[in-house]
């Protein structure tokens, strides 16, 4: 009896035999949706001028702040999806979706209320972590959801 090697699967693929990332059927997407995601966000900021003649507007503050915020991720997408998490960086890559969407929004909303509301998240988000790092004490689920029952319009 003999026995017959099965074809390639996400399972048996080793990026040291092959370097070639685009073979690989998990990895491959991923890739894919990095390129696509890092040019939906270049193509967002395209339309926010950088004339800092008058200062920074709201809406460029926001959309340096979200650049600053997907320069980590980006690079990190590859490097996990090379390593073979591909669910890591498939979660990274949705965050970086999350922030190209946002400065879609950011930089056509003429108003700039999208992007103060950016802005004032992601301070009030960096302070609660800070706060929890500093303390070393993160809230409890109870506690999550008793602020949520008492604030049912903001969740």
């Amino acid at each position: 009896m003999t026995h017959q090697q099965a074809s390639s699967t996400r399972w048996d693929f080793d990026p040291q035999r092959d370097p070639n990332l685009l073979s690989d059927p998990v990895i491959a997407p991923l890739l894919a949706k990095n390129e696509a995601l890092s040019e939906a966000l270049r193509a967002a900021v395209v339309p926010a001028s950088v004339d800092l003649s008058g200062g920074i507007s709201h809406q460029q503050r926001a959309i340096v702040g979200m650049l600053a915020k997907a320069d980590k991720p980006q690079p990190a997408v590859v490097l996990l999806a090379r390593a073979g998490f591909g669910e890591d960086a498939h979660a990274l890559a949705r965050s970086l979706f999350e922030l190209a969407v946002s400065a879609r929004v950011v930089a056509a909303d003429k108003s700039g209320e999208m992007a103060e509301r950016w802005i004032d998240f992601s301070t009030a988000e960096s302070y609660q972590l800070l706060r929890m790092a500093r303390t070393g004490r993160f809230p409890s689920l109870d506690e999550v959801h008793k602020v949520i029952a008492a604030n049912p319009g903001q969740f």
